[in-house]
């Protein structure tokens, strides 16, 4: 079963973004997550979105940096909330809130209501 989703999102700071998909750490399945980068020619800055693994906090974001091979583990860093653009929060919001995924995810029942209303934040 595959952890995580991946879109190329074409953003200045970020070429492709991963989301979480249920309550389970993506970067548990790294190889997995090189092959599709490299299928999707991402390179640069990778941003994870730990939403539905990590609850609505400020261990939400990450960055990783990716050289079109391997992941950079050693130097994946937290990235606040306000660093990410709304642009990328509101694709995340309305990928999350449109998915299947939330259920298996470790938020709570009111937050998955609000996330499927899209009203868990102030976008």
């Amino acid at each position: 079963m595959i952890d995580f989703e991946i879109k190329k999102i074409n953003e200045p700071e970020y070429e492709c973004i991963v989301w979480a998909t249920n309550y389970k750490n993506p970067l548990d399945n790294l190889e997995d997550i090189e092959k599709i980068l490299k299928i999707k020619q991402c390179t640069g800055r990778i941003l994870f979105d730990f939403l539905l693994s990590n609850g609505v906090n400020s261990d939400r974001f990450f960055e990783c940096p990716f050289d079109g091979n391997k992941l950079q583990p050693f130097k994946i860093k937290r990235v606040e909330t306000k660093g990410v653009s709304k642009v990328i929060q509101k694709l995340s919001l309305n990928f999350l809130s449109k998915t299947k995924f939330i259920e298996k995810s470790v938020l709570t029942k009111a937050e998955r209501f609000l996330l499927r209303k899209k009203r868990l934040f102030n976008l």
